[in-house]
Formats: C-alpha cells, structure tokens, sequence
C-alpha cells in the first residue's frame, strides 16, 4: 500500500524584512489566514486557485510566504519562486467538485475558499506545505499558540497522515506528535 504524507511545516525565522510573509508584531495577538481575507505579506484577497507569486494580484498566495514541495510534475515551488499558469499543479484554479489531477486548489463551498491539495500515486507523495512566520515584535517568542481546520477526501489508494512540524531555519525541523491530524487508510 502506497503512502501519502501531507506536512503541514512552519518556518519561524528571526530573520531581516526584506521578503514578505506573515508578520507577527504584537504578543498575543491573533493571526488568522481563512484564505477569504487579504493577510499582507501571505495573500491578496480570496483565495482561488490562481498560483503563488512574491508579489500576488487577487485570488494568488505570497510565494514570500509560502513554498510548496511535493514531486509534482512543474517542480517544486521555492520561497519567492511564481507558478501562476491556470491549469499548473499550483494553481488548478478553483473547484466545487471532487478532482483526480494532482495539485493545489481553491476549493469553495460557496461561502468559503479554502486551501486544497489534491494528491495522487506520484504527486504530493510525499509533500509539504511551508508558512514562514517572521517575529518582528522586538522580543522573544518563547510560546506560539498554532489551530487549523483540515477538511479530508479519502478517495485516493493509500495511506494518509497530516502532520505539523517547526523550524527556526528551514532546514531543521521538529515534529509535533500531538498535531497530528489523523491517519487513514
């Protein structure tokens, strides 16, 4: 049985401000990306499929702010690298329906978008999603408070897990058990 492995990783640097992403200023403040609402620095507007840049127009993800790794065909999407061609595996546009390509959608309710990753026997086999945090609130982050929603279509073969994990510099990262979605099979 083949696995498929979704990593959710979150990258928190202390490091200068000359790229964009989501920027933490105040201490217990909340941070909320609902991929509905403009986040300076991580997306312009809603989100809806249209692909990752540094500088995004409506409906696309900060590249900033977000990288992509998971053995799609167009190649992995690095901080700050563009892949904004509709369809490309990070940027299928946005969906109502299940899908069968793998990739990464806009999927919609309706009312709400929300970040979609399809996966298939080669694709996204395994992958993570990135989110770099930049502490700009002049102190120390000693505690960092991290809820997600994960909404899961078990209709691909396979094993499934999502995971959570840290890093200071993206290239260590530290696993956390307990943030372990679930695991299906």
């Amino acid at each position: 049985m083949k696995k498929y492995i979704l990593t959710l990783a979150l990258s928190l640097g202390l490091m200068g401000s000359a790229f964009a992403q989501l920027s933490i200023t105040t201490f217990g403040a909340t941070n909320t990306i609902d991929f509905e609402n403009t986040i300076p620095g991580v997306n312009n507007g809603p989100f809806r499929g249209l692909g990752f840049e540094p500088s995004p127009v409506a409906g696309e993800l900060d590249s900033d702010a977000w990288a992509v790794n998971g053995n799609f065909s167009d190649g992995d999407l690095p901080f700050g690298g563009t892949e904004n061609t509709v369809p490309s595996d990070c940027a299928r546009g946005a969906v109502i329906n299940a899908v069968t390509t793998g990739g990464i959608y806009a999927y919609t309710n309706g009312i709400t978008n929300f970040l979609m990753v399809q996966l298939t026997g080669s694709e996204f086999n395994p992958g993570t999603i990135k989110l770099r945090i930049q502490n700009n609130s002049g102190g120390i982050i000693t505690n960092l408070n991290v809820s997600y929603k994960v909404a899961l279509r078990n209709d691909q073969p396979g094993d499934n897990t999502f995971k959570f994990s840290h890093s200071p510099d993206d290239m260590t990262y530290t696993s956390e058990p307990t943030l372990m979605l679930l695991r299906l099979q």
